[in-house]
């Protein structure tokens, strides 16, 4: 099968860095809340949610558990491999797959997700870590590969690594090394203390920040994600 894939210009322009940087903080609470779904509705009370984190709030049978953890980056991936789509049959919105492939940051699933994070605890679970590895690098490497050869910058290279890492590196410090000290840590510790409401475990703060970025992103700013047709090439 062969697929005709667009030649797309990545703009560097703060419009699109903006519209680039929502979309990626809509990816990050998209696959928490995915957690935090599959918690509510399987255990027996709802789970905290932060910024960048989940938990079980109740007792989850094991099967539960795992069910809760692969929740996450189940939204991750199909993210992800809707961004491939988008990229390879739409050109219209070839631009957008692009950037949602990278926005949904899929080497943090290699790196962190099997060493310390979600897909590590399902590979425990299962007591074969090394085929979720596999999985996870045949989940993750196809659309970064096709995102690269879709790069038509003069630095290509240096674009794509660009969007690969500093994207990682850019939520670790701004979204979750903060979160961990100021919400989640203090929530884990006691919730009778908490100064900030819940709502089913989600600290109103959080609801209140998701809503404002998902009405800036599709009220504004996803606009600058769709490429001029000069920006495009089949």
């Amino acid at each position: 099968m062969k697929f005709n894939l667009p030649k797309i210009k990545i703009p560097w322009n703060r419009k699109f860095i903006i519209a680039f940087s929502l979309m990626t903080f809509l990816c990050i609470q998209a696959h928490e809340f995915g957690h935090q779904l599959i918690a509510t509705i399987l255990c027996e009370t709802p789970g905290y949610m932060t910024f960048a984190y989940a938990n079980i709030g109740g007792e989850c049978s094991p099967i539960d558990e795992v069910l809760e953890l692969a929740a996450g980056p189940l939204v991750t991936y199909s993210l992800t491999w809707f961004g491939v789509f988008l990229l390879l049959k739409h050109r219209k919105y070839a631009l957008l797959g692009c950037s949602l492939i990278f926005a949904n940051t899929v080497l943090d699933r290699i790196i962190f997700g099997t060493l310390i994070g979600d897909e590590r605890n399902i590979g425990e679970f299962i007591g074969h870590p090394f085929v979720v590895l596999f999985v996870v690098i045949l989940l993750v490497l196809p659309p970064l590969l096709i995102a690269y050869k879709s790069i038509k910058n003069k630095r290509k290279l240096l674009v794509f690594l660009s969007f690969l890492i500093i994207p990682i590196l850019a939520t670790g410090f701004i979204i979750i090394m903060p979160d961990t000290f100021f919400l989640f840590n203090p929530l884990m510790e006691n919730e009778s203390t908490f100064p900030i409401p819940l709502v089913f475990g989600i600290p109103i703060i959080v609801i209140i920040v998701d809503v404002i970025v998902l009405a800036l992103f599709f009220g504004k700013y996803v606009q600058f994600l769709l490429p001029n047709k000069k920006d495009v090439k089949e």
